[in-house]
């Protein structure tokens, strides 16, 4: 059996063929890039552009245990086929990937995975772009697309948490503030029941000197007493120390001891928090962490009912109201959000928000981590 330095020897001396479409590890992969490659005669650059970047196996070996030679991509037939006289085995490129079960064309995925991660167009949009005629499929795939960011996210969970200190030291501003994303409208009609979501994102002023991109964190909390929506798994278990209504258990109340847990436990010690002035909000400068030592959180306010932005100190929650806008849009223009997917949306949102920069090479970065080739 050939060791790993063979293998890599192997594949050096007899690259994929170059082809002549840009490689994401370059900046600015665009629309025209996209469409220059689906554009293509055939499937062989795609299946040599997904190939490059990990979304196909490079190098297969044979899956016959005695035999474990390394395999002959067919680009006409999708598939590897083993060199050796006496097995010619066969597998499938989409084998251990995740094409795997679909039917889709690399063309028509490629696309869809484009079109989602840059927010582009609704369904007839998606529809006439891709060529795909079903409704359910293109739903699916950007289900798969969501749950696939929320794993990346969960993995790291890390990356939930914001604010703590700048490399200078001083505190980085970070703005809290709660929102319902599902409510009667001017408290008539049916019942309905009322989902709290808390959020806080990052903000650094225009003066910053390059600034990154604000992280944000999105936490379900007041919901629906039969348990659709799950509760504090947004936190990706970070979430501690949250405490049920006495009645519903699987309520969460918008009380200030959870809105306290939920910040000690995904903003960062040091931390500026901008909040409005509600009562739940007071004693944020006096939250100690697990062993009572003080997150050295420093709590500024801005009273709504006075004025937006506070003239003497210039704080404002313009930001967080901003995250609201952009998690609530796609809420309106696709006429509600199930209760059972809230959850998903939000991680999308999370997603976007701090991997926006560029989204469709991050997008291929998250599959790549689920779905290692």
């Amino acid at each position: 059996m050939a060791n790993l330095a063979a293998v890599i020897n192997q594949v050096a001396a007899n690259p994929p063929p170059v082809r002549n479409f840009p490689d994401l590890r370059g900046p600015n992969f665009t629309l025209k890039n996209l469409y220059q490659l689906v554009n293509m005669p055939n499937d062989d650059a795609i299946i040599d552009f997904l190939r490059l970047n990990g979304l196909l196996v490079a190098v297969q070996r044979c899956v016959r245990f005695r035999c474990r030679r390394i395999m002959r991509p067919e680009p006409d037939f999708d598939r590897w086929r083993c060199p050796n006289g006496r097995c010619r085995a066969v597998v499938t490129f989409r084998k251990g990937s995740f094409f795997e079960r679909s039917h889709l064309t690399y063309k028509q995925v490629l696309q869809l995975m484009y079109l989602w991660a840059n927010n582009y167009g609704s369904m007839a949009r998606l529809k006439i772009e891709t060529g795909i005629a079903s409704d359910h499929t293109i739903v699916d795939w950007k289900s798969f697309f969501r749950c696939t960011v929320r794993d990346y996210i969960v993995s790291r969970p890390q990356s939930m948490q914001v604010g703590g200190l700048d490399p200078q030291g001083n505190p980085i501003i970070v703005q809290v503030d709660e929102s319902v994303f599902v409510r009667r409208k001017y408290h008539r009609g049916r019942l309905v029941r009322e989902v709290w979501i808390v959020g806080g994102i990052e903000y650094y002023p225009a003066n910053y000197p390059n600034p990154p991109r604000p992280r944000l964190f999105l936490v379900v909390l007041q919901t629906d007493p039969t348990g659709v929506v799950p509760v504090g798994s947004i936190g990706a278990g970070q979430v501690t120390g949250l405490v049920p209504d006495a009645v519903h258990p699987n309520v969460y109340p918008r009380s200030q001891h959870n809105l306290h847990a939920i910040i000690r436990s995904l903003v960062l010690p040091g931390s500026a928090i901008h909040t409005d002035a509600w009562a739940g909000y007071l004693g944020i400068a006096n939250i100690t962490d697990a062993n009572g030592v003080p997150m050295g959180y420093v709590h500024r306010i801005v009273v709504h009912r006075h004025h937006f932005v506070d003239p003497a100190t210039g704080v404002h929650t313009q930001a967080i109201e901003n995250a609201w806008m952009n998690a609530k849009k796609r809420n309106v223009t696709e006429r509600g959000t199930a209760r059972s997917q809230i959850e998903s949306y939000l991680f999308q949102e999370m997603w976007r928000q701090q991997y926006g920069g560029e989204p469709f090479q991050n997008l291929v970065i998250a599959i790549r981590d689920q779905y290692r080739v």
